[in-house]
């Protein structure tokens, strides 16, 4: 048997590590974890590099590249590095690019990142349609908007882009000289869910243990304490969890406008200290449009206590489920509809489809509302919120 003892970070385990080369009674282990989690939107960015001719593709394309790659800085961080180039398709061929970097993701101390996504690379590559007059009713229409808005670009499903958003043409200059992209030429990435390997560096004190048979036969155990008691089942259905509304804002404003969002979701069961087994639940809502309002929460609750002298042993039923899915627009808060939905208490949830894994009876999810839709407090009427039924669930105890 090992004894593990657990430091608090890489660097004294290596100076641990170096002080104890040659003593074979000591070893390195790696504790392998994966965690998951859906980045902020990437942009928008703009390019103000220019390359060639004027700043106005005047209707022209562009024709356009970008492309998204993550990668690993010392094993602690995960960055996304963007690039886009936008090319005139006539003469006097006005043309620009730019990179961008984003930091996604920091590993807790003491821990490093062992493996990035399967897939960490998109591209596209189309012409763009050009963009309305500035001075026609729909040019003044759009200025009064906020601007030009990007377009859903299509490509390859690759794993990685949940949405690629892109502004070619504009009604009026399109490469931008400074970082305000407001109707100019720009890239906004949103990234699927994201799974990532983690390893944390153990250092290990090898100590043997004599076995309790070993133990019995010297009379330190008497040969009633080998016997095995058998292990015990039993069977519950959890309170639902939540409603929860999350509070954090990514991006943009409080209010989806009725463009999606788009919604993650998922829901983790753990055992906490071999008694208790607690409920953790994600979501994450991202505006399917420019001003890309976003948020996200996390959220634990206890659902199942074993009876005192028992130790949880297993869960034999589902243990995680997940639903990723495009939220409809809710009812304007000033339509008849949307007074009748205040009247009656805010909006509503709806049931979501998603895999049958087991754990979860229901899902329930209120995306966009009639009003603002990122709470500010724990109140969640009438706002974006997530709440999940179970199934029975099954938990497998051992008496002490």
């Amino acid at each position: 048997m090992r004894k593990l003892i657990f430091l608090p970070g890489i660097l004294i385990l290596m100076t641990l590590i170096s002080s104890a080369q040659g003593n074979k009674d000591y070893s390195v282990q790696f504790i392998d974890s994966v965690i998951q989690f859906v980045p902020s939107t990437i942009g928008p960015y703009c390019p103000t590099k220019l390359l060639a001719g004027d700043r106005e593709f005047d209707g022209h394309g562009p024709e356009i590249w970008a492309w998204v790659k993550l990668r690993v800085v010392g094993k602690a961080e995960i960055y996304a590095d963007v690039y886009m180039h936008a090319r005139e398709t006539v003469s006097d061929w006005s043309e620009t690019e730019g990179t961008w970097s984003k930091l996604l993701y920091r590993a807790p101390r003491g821990y490093q990142i062992n493996e990035l996504p399967l897939t960490n690379y998109s591209e596209v590559h189309y012409i763009s349609k050009p963009g309305v007059s500035a001075f026609s009713p729909a040019g003044v229409m759009q200025a009064m908007n906020g601007g030009a808005k990007g377009t859903d670009v299509p490509f390859k499903d690759d794993g990685l882009v949940s949405r690629w958003n892109i502004v070619g043409d504009t009604g009026g200059d399109d490469i931008s000289t400074d970082d305000d992209c407001n109707d100019d030429t720009q890239v906004a990435v949103q990234l699927n869910l994201l799974k990532v390997k983690l390893q944390r560096p153990v250092l290990v004190k090898n100590v043997t243990i004599p076995s309790k048979e070993v133990l019995a036969k010297s009379g330190i155990l008497s040969p009633r304490d080998l016997k095995i008691t058998p292990d015990t089942t039993v069977q519950y259905i959890p309170s639902t969890i939540g409603p929860y509304c999350p509070k954090k804002l990514l991006g943009g404003d409080r209010d989806f406008g009725g463009h999606g969002p788009e919604i993650w979701a998922s829901i983790n069961l753990r055992i906490v200290s071999g008694n208790a087994v607690y409920a953790d639940v994600y979501m994450h809502a991202r505006e399917t449009e420019s001003d890309w309002s976003e948020t996200e929460g996390n959220w634990s609750k206890l659902v199942y206590t074993a009876p005192a002298g028992y130790t949880i042993t297993g869960i034999i039923s589902g243990m995680t489920s997940e639903v990723h899915y495009v939220s409809k627009p809710g009812a304007n808060a000033f339509s008849p509809a949307g007074v009748l939905q205040a009247m009656t208490g805010g909006a509503k949830g709806t049931d979501v489809p998603f895999k049958d894994d087991g754990l979860v009876a229901r899902w329930n999810i209120v995306g966009d509302t009639g009003g603002d839709d990122i709470s500010t407090d724990d109140n969640c009427n009438d706002d974006t919120q997530v709440a999940i039924q179970l199934n029975p669930m099954k938990v497998k105890l051992h008496k002490k």
